[in-house]
Parts: structure tokens; C-alpha cells; sequence
């Protein structure tokens, strides 16, 4: 068996990107020859048409005029009358079908042209005002966000972080209060003064603890954001002197200062001077009041009593467990 891979032929009429017209009609046109005539747009031209003839032509013998009778004509005024055969026909449906495809092919292209326009004037009257618009609104934002104080740019910020916060960091009602939000030795992680009733997020934290110091990152972050307050908790050794030592400080921004030496002193080790520096500028001997180990006894007392098992452990006023790289990824 022979398999043939011959495609039946086809009429092809198209306009070309210069507004030429190309012609193919090789399903039914008689000559099998491709055409091409440039429309033309001087000001002297005015006439471009084509038409089905049946009159003999003077270029052609009887003979092809007795078998194809009819002629698809381009006609064109341009400094005098031209006139072109593009092809011929056998009969007048083939040349009538032919002239219509040559018809369809000008309406397709005079719809895109007016859709075309169309879009130009939309952009033009619709939507260079919005983009104006839009360009104003952003620099009036950024100008008046600029010319205001950070403390009232982050209580805004708060604000909103707190009408779209998820519902898992909602403050829950008193009597349902757990133990981190009755619990005194915390340490505010960013002493910046929230609006009243934002939640806030609550992280046990233990100073020795190489998770711990790795989420310091993540927990700082958050804290730009919301009240974040550090429960200090010592199961690793060492942890105790450290941890009572941040808790004694005199007051918020101190505390928070000493819990972030402790913690960066403890990623790069003792053995960074400049960090042993300023360990050892800020308190020559370790400052353990009493009331220290009394806090840190009651943030260990309330870790048990949560349930709780490792550090860092993040819960929200309601002792409910949070993920901290979740709330990362919500806040960016």
C-alpha cells in the first residue's frame, strides 16, 4: 500500500506587512501563478479595485481565454490607469468565490485597524489619567510617610498588622488568660510602644540553646511588627546565669540590650573579642539579683505547665503554639 503525503491545494490571499496583497489561488485558478499588486495611497490615486472580467486580455492567447474565460482584474489609478490580471478562472463561481476571499481578507484587516484606534484612544483618555493618578497617590504616601515620626509610623503599622493579623494571634478574653501573660520575667524583645490591645507573641527561649539562637532573626522580626516578649528559661548548662543576669537589669531597653549580647555572644563564642568586649564593658561580674531567679523559676513553672518541651516555643496570649517561620512568611 502507498501512503501519500500530498496536500490538496488551496487558495491563499493575504496582505503583507508594506500593505501589499499576495495572491495564490491554487485550489482553482487556472494559471497556478502568485500574484502580487501594492495598493496604492498618493494623493493622485483614486481608484484601487479589483473585479471579475470576462473580456479577452492582449497578453493571452484565444486558447487560454476559451478555457478560462474569467479574470479576477486589479485596477489602479496612479498617474494613469493601470490594469493587472491576477488570475484566471474556468467559471464564474470560482472567480465570484475568489474575489470574495480577497474581500474577506480587507474586512479582517480594516476590523484590526479600528480595534487598534480603538485601544490607542482608551489608553490615551483612560488610562495615562490613572497612571498619573496612581504615580501621585504613591509619592504623596511616601512624602507624608517620610514627614512623620517613627513612633507614630510603627503605631500605625501596628494598627493595621492588627486588623489583618490572623485569627490565631487574636488576644483572647481574660479569663481564658494562660500563664505567659501573668508571667513577670519577660524581656521586651523592641521596647516601642504598640497601640492598646495588640496581641502579642510570647517566646520561650533558652539562653544556651543553639535553636534558640538561631531563631533570634526570625523573633526580632516579628517584633517590629507586634509586642514580642523573650520568657527566659534554663535547662542547658550555664543557661541560669545568663538568663537572671539579662532579668536583673535596671529597665526595658537594658534588659533587651543584655538579652541580645547574651545571645550574640553565645552564636560567635567567647572567644570573639569584640563581642567579650561588650559583654564585659556593659557588667564586669554577672548581675544575679534575687528577684531574677524568682522570675525565671515562675517562666519554668509555666513552660511545664503548658506542656511544653523544647525551645524555642512560640505561643500567643492564649498559650496557644505558634510557628515562627509562619509568621514570618505572613508579615512579608
Amino acid at each position: 500500500m502507498k501512503i501519500s503525503f500530498e496536500r490538496k491545494r488551496k487558495d491563499i490571499v493575504r496582505i503583507e506587512p508594506d500593505g501589499s496583497l499576495s495572491c495564490f489561488f491554487a485550489g482553482s485558478g487556472h494559471l497556478k501563478a502568485m500574484s502580487r499588486v501594492r495598493l496604492t495611497s498618493t494623493f493622485s490615486a483614486s481608484l484601487n479595485a479589483f473585479s471579475v472580467a470576462s473580456a479577452k486580455s492582449d497578453n493571452t492567447s484565444q486558447e487560454a481565454d476559451a478555457v478560462a474565460p474569467y479574470a479576477i482584474v486589479f485596477v489602479t489609478e496612479d498617474d494613469g490607469e493601470k490594469l493587472r490580471i491576477l488570475e484566471r478562472f474556468q467559471n464564474t463561481e470560482d472567480a465570484e468565490a475568489a474575489l470574495s476571499l480577497i474581500v474577506k481578507v480587507f474586512h479582517r484587516r480594516s476590523l484590526v485597524e479600528r480595534l487598534k484606534a480603538r485601544l490607542r484612544t482608551l489608553g490615551l483618555y483612560v488610562g495615562l489619567p490613572v497612571l498619573v493618578l496612581s504615580l501621585y497617590s504613591t509619592i504623596t504616601t511616601l512624602a507624608s510617610a517620610k514627614s512623620q515620626s517613627p513612633e507614630l509610623t510603627a503605631a500605625i503599622l501596628a494598627e493595621a498588622n492588627r486588623i489583618a493579623a490572623p485569627t490565631a494571634l487574636d488576644s483572647a478574653p481574660a479569663a481564658r488568660a494562660s500563664p505567659v501573660t501573668l508571667a513577670d520575667g519577660r524581656i521586651d524583645v523592641n521596647p516601642v510602644i504598640f497601640p492598646p490591645g495588640t496581641p502579642a507573641v510570647y517566646v520561650f527561649s533558652d539562653p544556651k540553646c543553639p535553636a534558640c539562637r538561631a531563631a533570634e532573626p526570625a523573633v526580632k522580626e516579628i517584633a517590629q511588627h507586634r509586642p514580642v516578649f523573650v520568657l527566659p528559661v534554663a535547662y542547658k548548662p550555664g543557661s541560669e546565669e545568663v538568663a537572671v543576669d539579662a532579668l536583673c537589669q535596671g529597665d526595658r531597653e537594658q534588659q533587651a540590650a543584655a538579652w541580645r549580647d547574651a545571645m550574640a555572644l553565645d552564636v560567635r563564642g567567647k572567644e570573639n573579642s569584640l563581642n567579650e568586649e561588650l559583654f564585659t564593658k556593659r557588667s564586669r561580674a554577672p548581675n544575679l539579683c534575687g528577684k531574677g531567679k524568682e522570675w525565671l523559676e515562675k517562666n519554668r513553672q509555666a513552660f511545664e505547665s503548658m506542656g511544653l518541651t523544647q525551645t524555642p516555643s512560640v505561643v500567643n496570649g492564649d498559650g496557644q503554639l505558634l510557628d515562627l517561620n509562619d509568621l514570618v512568611k505572613q508579615y512579608r
